[in-house]
């Protein structure tokens, strides 16, 4: 398989448990790109986490995590959702929807 890029974004307060786990569950079959903000010195606040990170995908293993990856983190809460992004291709999936893992890949590399 060719590396794969896909855009993962969500709203959700606990988005960066998803990212954190993802990058744990890739374990070298792929790589997640976050965000590094720019702090100014004179700054007050916390920046605020990523809502966007970027995949890359080596393998079909790697898929496969994306994907269990993906229905941990909406199963364990009501009211979260993520949208996957490649290309032209757009997925917006929620909890207590997630299609099954051969449906999101066809939706994602038609």
């Amino acid at each position: 398989m060719e590396p794969v890029l896909v855009k993962v974004s969500s709203a959700d307060a606990g988005f960066q448990e998803f990212y954190e786990s993802l990058a744990q569950a890739l374990s070298g079959g792929g790589t997640v790109f976050t965000p590094y903000p720019v702090i100014p010195p004179n700054a007050r606040v916390a920046v605020p986490a990523p809502t966007e990170v970027l995949v890359e995908l080596r393998s079909d293993d790697s898929f496969g995590a994306l994907y269990r990856t993906v229905s941990g983190y909406l199963g364990r809460g009501q009211g979260r959702s993520l949208r996957l992004e490649r290309g032209a291709a757009q997925v917006d999936v929620r909890a207590g929807q997630v299609p099954d893992e051969r449906s999101l890949r066809g939706q994602l590399m038609p």
